[in-house]
């Protein structure tokens, strides 16, 4: 069925083999000067009806429609809560779980999306962490660059900060520790201890639902919501940790922009200590322990 076959292609715009469009002349007007970052550009080919679902970028995005017409949908960074995003951990991660193609789902949370057209030879410029949603409403061939911005790389310095944990420590110790780490870290942010289950756990809802009971029983997690039994410098190096992990937090852009990384950074530290064999337990201990 014709109708029903999508035709779609993406990639860096060396695979073109067009190093007039890639050479430096080409990207000069087309960075940030305000901030230096990597800078990458990219051709889409789609034929009518592709999308791409809501999602952000932690780039600049600078997209140039050079044949046929793109539909965008656009959201601010603070409507991130009621568009509810999915799990940094999931393979959708970045993109929206809410269908921002079912007007009457818009509706009921009292969202209104910006919509713009883009027509050959337009450029639209998607600021970092924007949502947006993509259709292609006939076939179509468009650049973008991405640039880095200064957001992704205060949260690339938090990622690769070290954590205050031991490997000794057994699993109790770890997420009893874990917990009055990120205490202090929403203490430092100004972040009230009802973000973990308005934002982050909200991402787990659909998870959640689907748990048996057995894997809904709130005794495995019990355990982690205690004080650790530790001594007063490893203590103190915990607090220290989370202060200074905060400024980088602090140097964000906007609270919206905050509330989603330290919702990412979370999620990344749980996972740290859980891994795999107990990934499911990161749900559970944010809905016990808080």
């Amino acid at each position: 069925n014709p109708s029903s076959t999508y035709h779609y292609s993406s990639g860096d715009i060396q695979l073109l083999n067009l190093p007039r469009l890639y050479s430096p002349d080409f990207l000069k007007g087309l960075t940030f000067p305000l901030y230096e970052g990597s800078v990458q550009v990219n051709f889409w080919f789609g034929g009518s009806n592709v999308t791409a679902y809501t999602h952000y970028d932690t780039s600049h995005n600078l997209h140039f429609v050079v044949e046929g017409k793109k539909k965008f949908i656009l959201f601010p960074p603070s409507l991130h809560d009621k568009l509810l995003l999915h799990s940094c951990l999931h393979p959708l991660y970045r993109q929206t779980q809410l269908d921002v193609l079912n007007n009457t789902l818009l509706q009921e949370i009292v969202v209104t999306p910006l919509i713009l057209d883009v027509w050959p030879n337009e450029v639209l410029y998607i600021p970092p962490y924007w949502f947006h949603c993509v259709i292609t409403i006939e076939p179509s061939i468009s650049l973008n660059v991405w640039t880095d911005s200064q957001d992704f790389n205060l949260m690339e310095q938090v990622l690769n900060s070290p954590i205050p944990f031991e490997e000794k420590w057994n699993i109790d110790t770890l997420m009893r520790s874990a917990k009055l780490f990120i205490n202090s870290l929403l203490k430092n942010t100004q972040f009230p201890e009802a973000f973990l289950k308005n934002v982050v756990l909200s991402r787990y809802a659909s998870t959640l639902s689907k748990f048996t009971t057995s894997d809904k029983n709130p005794q495995a997690v019990l355990s982690y919501c205690s004080t650790p039994y530790l001594s007063t410098n490893e203590l103190e190096h915990i607090t220290s940790t989370a202060k200074a992990t905060s400024y980088l937090f602090l140097k964000m852009s906007s609270i919206s922009v905050r509330q989603i990384n330290i919702g990412n950074y979370i999620e990344h530290i749980l996972y740290t200590l859980l891994r795999e064999q107990l990934v499911n337990q990161i749900p559970l201990f944010l809905q016990e322990c808080w």
